[in-house]
C-alpha cells in the first residue's frame, strides 16, 4: 500500500527536494520501526496522509510570504520597475508594512524582479565660458503679427570625436 501511495502519479505533489526527503524519511521511519511490518506500512501511510493533507493548504508561514510577495510585486510595478529592495523597502514601510530589506530582496529574486537602471544623464551645453553671447531680443516672445518678422534658429550638438555632423 505504501508503495502505490508514491508511485501513484496523480497523488504526487510537484518534485521538489523537500518532497522527496520528506517521502524518503517516511519510507526510512516505516522501515526502522520495532513492530510488525504490518504496523509499519500503516504507520507510515498515517503519516503520509498527515503530510499529504498539510501540503494540500499553505502553512502560515507559506501565507505570509504569498502576502509580503504580492505586495513587494504591487510596489515594483508602482514604481515601473526602477526601485530596488531599499526603495521599495521604503515604500512599504511608508504603506504601514514592514519588511526587512533582505526580505524584501529574497521576494524578488524569487519572483525575478530586477530593477531597471535610470538613464545617466550626459551635459551638452557648457554655459561658462568666455566666449561673447548673442543678446536675447525676443525675451521667448515668439509671437508675430506678419510674417518675416521673428526667425529663431538652434543648433545641433556634435561631439568633437565625429568631426563633422550631417
Amino acid at each position: 500500500m505504501l508503495r502505490v501511495i508514491l508511485d501513484d502519479p496523480a497523488s504526487v505533489q510537484p518534485v521538489t527536494r523537500i518532497n522527496i526527503l520528506t517521502k524518503a524519511l517516511f519510507i526510512a521511519l516505516a522501515l526502522t520501526l520495532s513492530i510488525s511490518q504490518n504496523a509499519n506500512i500503516a504507520a507510515a501511510d498515517t503519516l503520509i496522509y498527515a503530510w499529504r493533507k498539510r501540503q494540500s493548504q499553505p502553512s502560515p508561514r507559506q501565507q505570509r510570504r504569498n502576502q509580503m510577495d504580492d505586495a513587494v510585486k504591487k510596489a515594483f510595478e508602482a514604481k515601473k520597475g526602477r526601485f530596488g529592495s531599499p526603495g521599495l523597502t521604503r515604500d512599504l514601510a511608508d504603506a504601514g508594512q514592514h519588511y526587512d530589506r533582505k526580505t524584501v530582496a529574497a521576494s524578488m529574486r524569487r519572483q525575478g524582479l530586477r530593477a531597471k537602471a535610470a538613464k545617466k544623464f550626459k551635459a551638452t551645453t557648457n554655459s561658462k565660458h568666455s566666449l561673447p553671447v548673442a543678446a536675447n531680443l525676443l525675451q521667448q516672445d515668439f509671437t508675430a503679427t506678419a510674417p518675416n518678422q521673428k526667425y529663431v534658429s538652434d543648433i545641433t550638438y556634435c561631439a568633437p570625436i565625429l568631426r563633422r555632423c550631417h
